[in-house]
């Protein structure tokens, strides 16, 4: 599958737009570091103007966070940037200019206590733990790979 989408993509973006994907940078072994950028960094969230669509999204600092499954910070979503509670639908425009990354709270914090991420279910969260940077890629990832 991922040598189909591999395939899709590259030369048509080459063609496309040359100057922002030079037919030399695009290999199979660039796209694969990419795709496992993105499967093994990236958070899944809802929000925005369609709540329940969901995006994966790269976040600098928040991919760190450890896992426990008693941590009082909920699961991220996107919502309207600046505001407390979007009470509204999202203003039209790009994601990026409307939309923040946020995380709430489901209980206070103490001052100095670590802030973990709670990804579910544990076999959901075993999953998650799986794909994380230090413990390996995720052995659907390596099943895509290999096919």
């Amino acid at each position: 599958a991922l040598r189909e989408a591999h395939a899709a993509l590259f030369p048509a973006l080459s063609l496309a737009l040359p100057q922002l994907f030079p037919p030399a940078s695009f290999s199979w072994r660039r796209f694969l570091w990419a795709y496992t950028v993105v499967q093994t960094r990236g958070l899944v969230v809802g929000g925005g103007a369609e709540p329940r669509a969901r995006r994966t999204v790269l976040a600098p600092v928040a991919d760190l966070l450890n896992y426990s499954p008693t941590s009082p910070l909920a699961w991220p979503s996107l919502e309207a940037a600046g505001a407390a509670r979007p009470t509204g639908p999202v203003a039209e425009g790009p994601p990026s200019a409307t939309l923040a990354l946020t995380f709430r709270l489901l209980s206070a914090v103490p001052a100095g206590r670590q802030l973990c991420l709670y990804y579910g279910h544990p076999l959901a969260a075993r999953e998650s733990r799986a794909r994380g940077p230090f413990l390996g890629p995720s052995p659907r990832l390596l099943g895509a790979v290999s096919r």
